[in-house]
């Protein structure tokens, strides 16, 4: 185990995970020019023309640019691009966007270790973020910006929580992909003190659009986007999508629009209390861990349009628990679950694809999932057994107020206090 520690923590090791995050750029670079059509960038950057040419960017199908008028807006420098620039550039900023992320998160989540986390999480999160990366899905960048907003709600050994600037991560996520909304809604459920600065934060998202254009057009494309969010969830009811209730109509289990909405609020309501419980048992770096990789499973399992891409995001959640317990005997057993889980999520879709109907192999991933989220509440609840708990900057979440100052002179005689045998 010393070998390992010492290898993952060499330059050596960390350089290999940076290179491996570059060959992937080169690579899907090298894929587009030569003509690959694996990609979904064509509609946003329709949504960029349409937008500065005052055009209607939404349709009614449910189907193209699915997202806030802000994405349209903040891909406009790549839509000016010629095409292959474009697709390349905007592979740049997703996928160095995510590595970064995960790089921080491995730093953050790893203190009290005795290797880099970085190595482990790398082949935890690359393998499975490989479609998504291709297709030039906005999963990434929005992932990326969730694990940098998690990595800033955590305290650290030099202060607080970073308020301000986890703000602008989460409201960027929802600039780029309103999915990451589940996560804004649960740090402003908990902490109130995030709740007043992320309702300015998103108030900005949503208003700037008008700097770009006349509000009667802004208005009109907000008004639009609605019908689609309507359409889009529609699609996600009637046709086969990576999540639960899709899982459910291939075995001949037909749940109404109504009960799934219902199951999604009560879902949500459990998320909340999970992250709460976390909160509670847990310190600091665990809480926010817990209330990442919770909000990541909600996305996953209640979104009506969940893709098999977009189960990118669980490579990083799933690697946090599964990294830091590497080489430990008493953990081989978690080890190898969770390293299944991602082997499922890495090469498993294309297994089951061989052998299923066409559609009919989105079944594994909510699967995997679920499988995941049932190991996370069971570690939740299990008494605590962390190779990271000894880390000097593990403290209490303070979602709550700060309590109210205690005077001098009474800290003083608690101090004497103390000292009396």
């Amino acid at each position: 185990m010393r070998s390992t520690s010492r290898f993952l923590s060499s330059r050596t090791a960390i350089w290999i995970a940076w290179l491996s995050w570059g060959a992937l750029i080169v690579t899907i670079g090298v894929l587009i020019l030569f003509g690959s059509d694996h990609t979904v960038v064509s509609a946003y950057r329709d949504a960029a023309v349409q937008w500065s040419a005052g055009r209607d960017v939404y349709n009614n199908t449910g189907h193209g640019f699915l997202y806030l008028p802000s994405a349209a807006i903040l891909f406009a420098p790549f839509a000016a691009l010629p095409y292959a620039a474009s697709e390349i550039a905007w592979r740049v900023l997703t996928i160095g966007a995510f590595a970064v992320g995960v790089r921080q998160l491995s730093t953050c989540f790893g203190r009290g270790l005795s290797f880099d986390l970085f190595p482990l999480m790398t082949l935890a999160s690359l393998p499975p973020a490989l479609s998504c990366a291709r297709n030039g899905q906005s999963t990434l960048i929005m992932t990326a910006m969730m694990m940098l907003a998690a990595i800033d709600l955590t305290k650290t050994e030099s202060g607080g929580p970073r308020r301000w600037r986890a703000t602008l991560w989460l409201s960027l996520s929802l600039a780029f992909k309103p999915l990451s909304i589940v996560m804004i809604l649960l740090v402003g459920a908990l902490d109130r003190r995030m709740a007043w600065r992320l309702l300015v934060g998103v108030g900005l998202v949503l208003l700037s659009p008008y700097l770009t254009q006349t509000p009667h057009y802004v208005s009109t494309q907000y008004v639009m986007s609605l019908q689609m969010v309507r359409a889009s969830s529609l699609c996600g009811m009637n046709e086969l999508w990576a999540q639960p209730f899709s899982v459910l109509g291939l075995v001949g289990v037909s749940v109404s629009e109504s009960a799934q909405t219902l199951t999604r609020v009560a879902a949500g309501l459990v998320t909340l209390a999970l992250c709460w419980q976390a909160q509670r048992r847990r310190g600091s770096l665990r809480a926010v861990e817990y209330l990442f990789s919770f909000a990541v499973l909600y996305i996953l399992l209640f979104n009506p349009r969940s893709e098999n891409n977009t189960y990118a995001m669980l490579g990083p959640a799933i690697g946090l628990f599964a990294a830091p317990w590497i080489g430990s005997s008493r953990h081989r057993a978690a080890v190898a679950f969770l390293s299944l889980l991602l082997l499922g999520l890495a090469a498993g879709d294309e297994l089951v694809r061989a052998f299923a109907p066409p559609g009919e192999h989105i079944w594994l991933k909510p699967s995997l999932a679920i499988l995941f989220l049932m190991y996370l509440v069971r570690q939740l609840f299990a008494p605590q057994d962390d190779p990271r708990q000894s880390s000097t900057s593990e403290r209490k979440l303070e979602f709550k107020s700060p309590r109210r100052p205690v005077p001098a002179a009474a800290q003083t005689a608690s101090r004497e206090g103390a000292l009396q045998p």
